[in-house]
């Protein structure tokens, strides 16, 4: 049995889901699944962009809804937040981008979620830029997501170069046999 997967490529200019459901492939017999990309806001990407509207009703706004949004002055505006969650070394600008990497993944959970993701039933995997310091950037990743409400232990990592040659040769498609 392969359980369902929830796929997150968090790109620098925009982050992408896409989903799997769970196969149980019988033997001999080939299983094909087609990973679905997730719309949220009517499209499939979600741009780079945070604003923190300092408004209690919208605090926070991400994806398209920031990306055409006239911001104020009283207004923050984070365009380049996940380079700056990747800093190798903390300072303000990375504490920030925690911050908001909070706000994002606790958004994009209610958008799923909103459009019918249970993402709790789902294994999530993350694809990131493979630095040298991947595993302490993937453990930052997943404590800003638990911090969010996902579910932390089914957080699984993936470098964005494997994750993205896999992508291209796959079409998309997840294959799995039972021998």
């Amino acid at each position: 049995m392969y359980e369902p997967v929830l796929s997150i490529d968090f790109g620098a200019s925009y982050t992408k889901v896409a989903r799997r459901s769970a196969c149980n492939p019988r033997p001999g017999h080939p299983y094909d699944s087609r990973a679905e990309p997730v719309i949220i806001d009517q499209d499939i990407l979600i741009p780079s962009l945070a604003i923190h509207t300092k408004q209690s009703r919208a605090p926070w706004l991400f994806g398209r809804q920031a990306a055409e949004l006239t911001p104020d002055g009283k207004m923050e505006v984070f365009q380049n937040w996940k380079a700056s969650l990747f800093h190798s070394q903390n300072n303000k600008d990375s504490a920030a981008a925690a911050i908001v990497a909070e706000q994002f993944f606790r958004w994009l959970k209610d958008k799923l979620e909103t459009a019918g993701v249970d993402v709790q039933k789902f294994h999530t995997r993350v694809a990131m830029p493979a630095f040298k310091t991947f595993d302490e950037q993937a453990l930052l990743i997943a404590r800003c997501m638990d911090l969010a409400g996902w579910d932390s232990p089914r957080i699984l990592k993936a470098t964005e170069p494997h994750a993205n040659l896999l992508g291209l040769f796959s079409e998309g498609r997840n294959f799995a046999t039972h021998p």
